[in-house]
């Protein structure tokens, strides 16, 4: 018998937030017609300040800032 331990843990929602975000990204950047290596700048709502780093790594953001909604920044 397998014992799984389901507890969503503080950590674990935080990675999911991060996750659903770089998705997010990915696709605003898609649409925004950005380059492969392009490096830009976002504004979003919220997002989880200890995975902050991930995010960025992960989408070619240089810059996250608190915005309206998520949004785009290109060629500063």
């Amino acid at each position: 018998e397998i014992d799984f331990d389901t507890t969503m843990t503080d950590g674990l929602i935080q990675k999911g937030k991060a996750r659903e975000l770089i998705r997010a990204i990915q696709g605003a950047r898609k649409l925004a017609g950005c380059g492969l290596g392009e490096i830009v700048d976002i504004e979003v709502p919220s997002w989880p300040k200890g995975l902050e780093a991930d995010i960025k790594r992960q989408t070619l953001v240089r810059k996250i800032s608190q915005g309206e909604s998520l949004k785009i920044i290109r060629g500063e």
